[in-house]
């Protein structure tokens, strides 16, 4: 990616920008493509995520997890 304000896209998108910072990353997404495109990809990652279906952990690799945790 091109663009410089990236990070601002994502960070728009994660609801992290407040007040001016916010407005600024939403008018430079009207704008510029390349972060619109980025927004659309980030919305659409997301959805994907949200309609994954979920699959039980085997007990086992619970326990793995919980191990190398502790």
């Amino acid at each position: 990616m091109s663009c410089e304000k990236t990070s601002q896209v994502q960070a728009f998108y994660d609801a992290e920008l407040t007040g001016a910072a916010r407005m600024e990353a939403e008018a430079h997404v009207r704008q510029c493509g390349e972060c619109a495109e980025l927004l659309a990809d980030l919305k659409r990652v997301s959805g994907l995520i949200n309609t994954a279906q979920m699959v039980p952990m085997p007990a086992q690799t619970i326990w793995r997890v919980q191990q190398s945790w502790w």
